[in-house]
């Protein structure tokens, strides 16, 4: 909602952009699911896809704020988040079908 009142009245100062930024960062942290967090760290280092280098450079925090660990302990735990969601069997048969 906030950044749809951004659009309309046009506030897309680099202030209010970091805010919106530090917010998203703030949100995923506070998830604390791995899945969204690695998402972040993922998206910080690309910030074409964001279409905004002061979002991908708040995300770039979530590297260094988080503590590391193997990325097969990570594999593990996104695979354990997302294996309730209808992608994950449509992905796994092939069919582009839900079981």
């Amino acid at each position: 909602l906030c950044l749809l009142s951004d659009q309309v009245f046009s506030r897309d100062s680099p202030s209010i952009q970091r805010m919106r930024g530090a917010q998203l960062r703030k949100i995923l942290v506070s998830s604390r699911s791995v899945t969204l967090i690695k998402s972040g760290q993922a998206l910080s280092l690309r910030p074409d896809l964001l279409n905004n280098p002061i979002w991908a450079e708040e995300l770039g925090k979530l590297v260094d704020a988080v503590g590391s660990f193997s990325d097969l302990d990570a594999m593990k735990i996104m695979r354990s988040e997302l294996s309730d969601l209808p992608v994950q069997s449509t992905m796994a048969n092939g069919s582009g079908k839900s079981k």
